[in-house]
């Protein structure tokens, strides 16, 4: 009876993706979470404070996917319309980019935590991953 050999670059492809997505889920996890409260806490630092609600009501959230994304929100309104977006793109009301000026200053100032995701990367490849850290 012949032999019939199938061999299938597709799936040595996704199973080394499966592998290297495992491999970097927990540091870019890790590292997302500290820049979302990187983000709030510069975000709440320069809000506008006519009282203070809005700085109170920042948060940031980390996406569940296992290469996760990060964002910066403020869930005050005002009128159906969100107020944070409100005085980050309208000049009438004094506060034209507070927000988006401060995200942007802040990537300059995120080497810290890039180390140390890079670290913990590697660490995950050679297997010397430690379970420990504050893993949001």
């Amino acid at each position: 009876m012949p032999q019939i050999q199938v061999e299938s670059g597709g799936i040595r492809r996704l199973l080394e993706r499966l592998e290297s997505e495992r491999l970097l889920r927990r540091p870019l996890r890790k590292l997302f979470a500290a820049l979302g409260r990187r983000g709030r806490d510069e975000g709440r630092s320069i809000a506008p404070r006519a009282t203070g609600r809005l700085a109170s009501k920042m948060t940031y959230k980390t996406g569940g996917r296992a290469i996760p994304n990060v964002s910066i929100q403020a869930k005050a309104r005002n009128r159906d319309f969100p107020y944070p977006r409100l005085l980050n793109f309208s000049p009438k009301h004094g506060h034209l980019g507070w927000l988006t000026d401060a995200m942007e200053a802040l990537m300059d100032r995120i080497t810290p935590e890039l180390d140390d995701a890079a670290r913990d990367i590697e660490q995950e490849f050679s297997g010397n991953a430690t379970s420990g850290g504050r893993d949001d």
